[in-house]
């Protein structure tokens, strides 16, 4: 049924109401709230702002009209009630007009007249879409971060969103190390085909407990001696990554659902491998940890990524029901390297108690080929790890989590056109890992639990009127086994 016939006239943002229709629209060139009346068909006008009023929203009681008007000082949330004696008829319904540009046509005596406009034909033409890769469409710095890496540089994208491109460093939030290069992918295709080159260093360090035989009764077990030995392994690393992937957006109704299946092919060249340890005294000892200095490592990755959460309304600091899958797994071939590393990490989302509070956990599990010979490399770690401890490596590894996530204060502050704080956020964790190395042939049995809890305050501002939003702050967390308690400082992450 047409409430309104088809035209040239911008509505915005419909809502209906028990008696009428409300919207917004700029015919006049300022946009302002109209209604019309369901029975009647007539157009009221309600509101006459001098810089536009949008969004009307009805309450529940059908009493009063919500809507936002833009002042001087931005936008401000104001409330009307709905009384249709005090609305004037439209007259402008269906006709056409802009003040903004027709007042200037007529001083200068300008008119724009369809009948007037002449044709010029152009020749047709296949467009060659690589002809364009390099057709920079948008561009600019690039910030975004996970639980494990912190990137920022630069990106843009060709005018056909069919390739990517981005240029900078990228910092490894638990080693402590990073890398810079460059990355490009190309999206025209599936499955999307991806190009990374870097050069950076990287940074181990392990507490392990070794098992020593006792030298005055060589066989004997139960002689034998245990010592805990702290290695810090340090190296450098250039890297090719060449890697296709199969993204599916599955999204139905109000869940937002993706699936990707991925692989990666890495070509690593080691250089500057070294260590140090803290215990180690003999030469017999110290072939525990005589590491090639150099060479090349050839990996596989595997990766699956589900996602599923419900879609979230803008006060919501997380999603209110979710699930989150990624599957994980890299094998070495050839090279001077073997490695191996499976991780598999998962998340879910809950409702809290609040309106738009969260409670969310996750569960991870990583498996590393560790051996401790020659020719025995580290892969990056790929899982979650306890908040406020310093963890050591392990053959296998799990790790698990709870937390609690509110809103405490919407400041709704702004410093000019630097800074704008939208929201503070208060959440409350507790984090639980543990990890076993068992090496027979080395003499080697290690294990630790890992226990942390804690709080972290979050600020949701924009920086410099970008539209991202930016989420960082602080975090108090307490190792719960050593009783020592840290604080951080909590990596920005980006909001598109």
């Amino acid at each position: 049924e047409y409430i309104i016939q088809p035209g040239n006239e911008n509505f915005g943002n419909p809502f209906p109401g028990k008696d009428h229709i409300f919207f917004s629209s700029g015919i006049t060139g300022v946009d302002n709230i109209y209604a019309i009346d369901r029975s009647t068909r007539k157009r009221l006008a309600i509101t006459d702002s001098k810089y536009g009023a949008y969004y009307p929203t009805v309450s529940k009681d059908n009493q009063e009209l919500v809507i936002n008007v833009l002042g001087e000082l931005g936008m401000d949330i104001t409330r009307i009630k709905i009384d249709p004696s005090a609305w004037k008829e439209s007259s402008v319904s269906g006709s056409y007009s802009n003040p903004l540009y027709e007042l200037p046509l007529g001083q200068e005596g300008l008119e724009i007249r369809s009948e007037k406009l002449e044709d010029s034909p152009s020749k047709e033409r296949i467009y060659g879409p690589m002809r364009g890769i390099l057709n920079i469409h948008s561009w600019g710095p690039f910030v975004s971060s996970s639980n494990t890496n912190f990137d920022i540089g630069v990106f843009s994208r060709d005018i056909m969103s069919t390739t990517s491109l981005f240029l900078g460093y990228n910092y490894d939030i638990q080693e402590g190390t990073g890398n810079y290069g460059g990355r490009i992918s190309y999206q025209r295709f599936l499955p999307v085909v991806d190009l990374a080159v870097t050069r950076g260093n990287r940074k181990r360090e392990a507490l392990t407990r070794f098992l020593f035989e006792n030298p005055e009764y060589p066989g004997n077990v139960d002689s034998a001696f245990v010592r805990n030995l702290s290695t810090q392994y340090t190296w450098n690393e250039n890297k090719l990554d060449i890697g296709v992937r199969l993204p599916l957006v599955l999204t139905r109704s109000k869940y937002l659902t993706s699936m990707e299946l991925g692989y990666e092919y890495s070509r690593t060249r080691v250089d500057a491998y070294s260590y140090e340890n803290d215990s180690i005294q003999s030469g017999d000892d110290r072939r525990l940890y005589s590491i090639l200095t150099n060479g090349e490592l050839n990996t596989n990755t595997f990766n699956l990524f589900i996602f599923n959460t419900l879609k979230m309304s803008r006060r919501d600091v997380k999603p209110r029901f979710g699930q989150f899958l990624s599957i994980e797994s890299t094998g070495s071939f050839g090279g001077d390297f073997v490695a191996g590393q499976t991780a598999i990490r998962t998340r879910w989302y809950l409702p809290g108690i609040g309106k738009h509070h969260s409670l969310n956990a996750f569960w991870s599990y990583q498996n590393r080929n560790i051996t401790l010979e020659e020719d025995n490399y580290f892969l990056r770690n790929r899982v979650e790890l306890p908040r406020g401890v310093s963890v050591s490596t392990f053959q296998n590894f799990y790790s698990m989590g709870v937390n609690y996530e509110l809103p405490v204060l919407y400041p709704d502050l702004h410093l000019g056109p630097i800074l704008y704080i939208k929201r503070l956020r208060l959440n409350g964790f507790f984090d639980y890992a543990y990890g076993v190395t068992d090496i027979p042939s080395r003499n080697v049995l290690s294990s630790n639990e890992y226990y942390s809890t804690g709080a972290e305050l979050r600020i949701d501002f924009n920086a410099a009127r970008l539209l991202p939003e930016v989420n960082m702050g602080i975090r108090y967390a307490y190792d719960l086994r050593n009783n020592n308690p840290t604080i951080e400082i909590i990596f920005p992450t980006i909001t598109f």
